[in-house]
């Protein structure tokens, strides 16, 4: 990586406390201002609610899906098909219902390349569907993102915003 002034820097290090860390609350205090830098680094509208997602879909960071996927983002057939994807357990709600399935979370090469991702598939207009970018407030970008079927468990809107408002605590995590 080079600077401003053309001198080669190394690329910053990312710590991720895993489950190493067996204490939720010091892990969560740990990674929530990883996710939220790498969110805001990727260009996120609502970096805070990123962090939040992540939080809630890993155990503070202990349980990715996947190679580098902190965000439970699902795998395409074609991704699945060339082995870049990891199958696992998971819940869905399913009309009303929730059920174990198995599905193919996508593998990423790093966890910059998760966050893009994420951008331009949920942040930004994508496949005819309106993105975060265009709603005013963190909470109206949680609602955003369950409406366009981010997530099945009806209970998403207040699971994510409770991690989010654990995190504006004093002093807050971001």
């Amino acid at each position: 990586v080079q600077s401003m002034n053309g001198v080669d820097e190394e690329p910053e290090q990312i710590t991720i406390v895993g489950k190493e860390e067996t204490n939720g609350i010091k892990r969560f205090e740990a990674n929530f201002p990883v996710f939220y830098k790498l969110a805001k680094d990727a260009g996120h509208k609502f970096p805070e609610v990123t962090a939040a997602q992540v939080m809630l879909e890993t155990g503070g960071g202990a349980t990715p899906s996947a190679t580098n996927n902190y965000l439970g983002l699902k795998a395409t057939q074609d991704e699945a098909n060339r082995g870049e994807s990891t199958l696992q357990n998971t819940t869905e709600n399913e009309n009303g219902e929730v059920v174990s399935i198995q599905d193919n979370f996508k593998n990423f090469d790093s966890l910059q390349d998760m966050m893009n991702q994420y951008k331009t598939q949920w942040n930004d207009d994508f496949m005819g569907r309106k993105g975060t970018v265009n709603v005013d407030t963190p909470e109206e970008a949680i609602i955003r993102l369950k409406e366009n079927g981010y997530a099945t468990d009806s209970d998403y809107v207040k699971l994510v915003t409770d991690v989010l408002n654990d995190a504006r605590r004093e002093p807050p995590l971001f």
